[in-house]
């Protein structure tokens, strides 16, 4: 009888012990699961290191007169690594402010470019008339597999064109521009 109540011990133990680590191992697993299904949610950026430029989509311009001519990585890479983009203004009129954005409806990631912000009662023109400028955006900023458009643009004579939420978004920082301005001029 001793010999089982051994026998008992010992299995119940083993059993015991087989349960304990396999609870264990399971709560390991599901959350190494969960903090990969953690990471992966939400759109994610370029690498500036390891982007190329054939991995870039093609950028659209959402703006009549404004063309992009070609788009590079410079620093192809490093960490520095940016997307130039060149942008061809076949207008008349000088571009003070022009806003590159790359997402969707969700999520978006934006450069703006604007020569209102220093002084918005004398703008600075970024793109002259029949004029080839390039623009640089760091790759670490931009959201990776999402399109990117040149989205809108304020030309010289108060034109505004390209998406309406961007512009919207323009007419806000001009707004802050002309404010922070004046609170300047009081303090003076």
């Amino acid at each position: 009888m001793r010999i089982d109540k051994k026998w008992r011990i010992l299995m119940l133990s083993s059993i015991l012990l087989l349960v304990i680590a396999s609870v264990l191992v399971i709560g390991a697993f599901s959350r190494i699961r969960s903090e990969t299904k953690t990471q992966t949610k939400g759109p994610h950026v370029y690498n500036p290191e390891s982007t190329k430029s054939w991995q870039i989509p093609y950028i659209t311009s959402k703006v009549k007169d404004l063309k992009i001519m070609g788009i590079s990585v410079s620093g192809e890479g490093t960490l520095g690594a940016t997307l130039q983009i060149g942008v061809m203004n076949n207008s008349d009129q000088g571009v003070i402010a022009l806003e590159f954005s790359a997402g969707d409806e969700k999520d978006v990631s934006n450069l703006g470019i604007d020569g209102q912000q220093i002084d918005p009662d004398s703008p600075r023109v970024v793109i002259a008339p029949h004029t080839l400028e390039t623009f640089n955006w760091y790759l670490g900023s931009i959201y990776q597999d999402r399109p990117i458009t040149l989205a809108a643009a304020k030309f010289a004579n108060g034109v505004e064109e390209g998406n309406e939420e961007t512009l919207r978004v323009m007419r806000k920082d001009l707004e802050r521009a002309r404010a922070r301005k004046a609170k300047e001029g009081a303090k003076q």
